[in-house]
């Protein structure tokens, strides 16, 4: 009896130590597969990132061609208008506005240009804002003008421009035009209208005085790279 079951024992070990030697190369072999996998990651991931950097420079370069054919288009519409001024006869229009009548036609302009922009959600606020760099004058002008006005069923509010306040547009008159491209810089990062009595880099909508009448060159191109979406209502009447 006791040979029989030192026999069975013996088995046991044998059987033991054979599951055992099964179970560590099972172990070794899913070790291995597990390496081979993480390597093929690696590669994977180093791939993906490889294209990853050639996307952004791409995506550098557009952004770069882009800037330079809206510096190109801000300059080709300038000569437009002054070989235009030159086939009527006039090289320099001269404006024969008042003051109050100038700022009374821009606010009426300026109210229609929030008309035609279709404005992002995340402007949820109660509010719709219109910062004003310049005169005391223009900001009244601009508040008596849209004092009963709304934008999509919001009111309007018009302030000074102040750095790091969030604005749906942002309006910088002649004698501020020196601060343009830091006021530029600053409103970069948010979907804001920037509209300019002079036409420069970055302007998205720019005002030209012709003598008894107030016009205005949108740069389409300009105002998408924001995010923001261009009426063609707002481009028919532009130049």
């Amino acid at each position: 009896m006791k040979q029989i079951s030192t026999t069975s024992f013996i088995i046991f070990l044998v059987l033991f130590s054979l599951s055992s030697c099964v179970s560590k190369k099972k172990y070794m072999a899913l070790q291995t597969e597990s390496k081979t996998k993480e390597t093929g990651l690696q590669a994977e991931n180093q791939k993906y990132r490889s294209m990853s950097d050639s996307l952004k420079f791409v995506v550098v370069s557009k952004d770069s061609l882009i800037d330079s054919l809206t510096v190109r288009l801000n300059e080709m519409a300038m000569k437009r208008e002054k070989e235009k001024a030159k086939s009527t006869g006039s090289i320099v229009k001269k404006s024969t506005l008042t003051k109050d009548q100038e700022c009374e036609k821009k606010s009426l302009f300026l109210y229609n240009f929030t008309k035609y922009i279709e404005w992002p959600i995340e402007y949820n606020g109660t509010d719709f804002v219109i910062g004003v760099c310049g005169s005391d004058q223009m900001i009244k002008s601009l508040q008596d003008f849209m004092l009963q006005k709304k934008v999509s069923g919001k009111r309007i509010t018009v302030e000074k421009y102040k750095k790091g306040a969030k604005y749906n547009v942002v309006y910088v008159t002649s004698a501020e035009m020196g601060n343009f491209s830091t006021i530029k810089n600053a409103v970069k990062k948010n979907k804001t209208l920037l509209v300019t009595d002079e036409a420069s880099s970055g302007s998205h909508i720019s005002f030209l005085l012709d003598q008894d009448k107030v016009r205005y060159i949108v740069d389409k191109i300009a105002i998408e790279k924001t995010g923001l979406k261009v009426g063609q209502e707002l481009m028919r009447y532009s130049g």
